[in-house]
């Protein structure tokens, strides 16, 4: 996975980034294995290109 500096993904482009389809990553936000921001004006939740970072770091570890 290639993740941008400072980059925040949709929910959709975050999937695809993961390579696991939306309604994955709706239930990593909902158990809190994922955080989401919103931004003025864009609406929706977003997943910074850090917290995808993190995210796959826990999982290496996990693995």
């Amino acid at each position: 996975m290639i993740v941008e500096a400072d980059r925040a993904y949709s929910i959709a482009r975050a999937a695809e980034q993961l390579g696991v389809s939306r309604g994955t990553v709706y239930n990593l936000v909902n158990r809190g294995e994922l955080k989401t921001v919103s931004y003025p004006g864009i609406g929706g939740m977003r997943i910074t290109s850090r917290e995808l970072a993190k995210f796959l770091k826990r999982c290496e570890r996990a693995a």
